[in-house]
């Protein structure tokens, strides 16, 4: 069972997921701070950057975040430090 979600409105998440969230928007926070990292996206699809750190595919390859999940608004990271499994349940 995997652990803290990262996530720039923790509060949210807990409500809305009933899921354990850690607030942060820091990247080197979101890498050893939960196991995994919720990035909301722009309409055009760019990382957002309002209260997040905008992870880009390139970057994320490079510091070894595996992308789990994605639609048009968000998308989910699992970190590079994380024990949790490589897939999770959807909402």
């Amino acid at each position: 069972v995997y652990k803290r979600q990262v996530y720039h409105r923790a509060r949210t998440m807990m409500l809305y997921t009933h899921r354990q969230a850690v607030q942060g928007g820091a990247l080197d926070f979101a890498e050893r701070g939960g196991d995994y990292y919720v990035m909301y996206l722009e309409p055009d699809g760019r990382p957002g950057d309002y209260s997040q750190y905008p992870l880009t595919d390139a970057e994320a390859a490079e510091r070894g975040f595996t992308e789990i999940w994605r639609n048009d608004g968000w998308v989910i990271w699992r970190t590079p430090y994380s024990r949790a499994p490589e897939r999770i349940a959807a909402p």
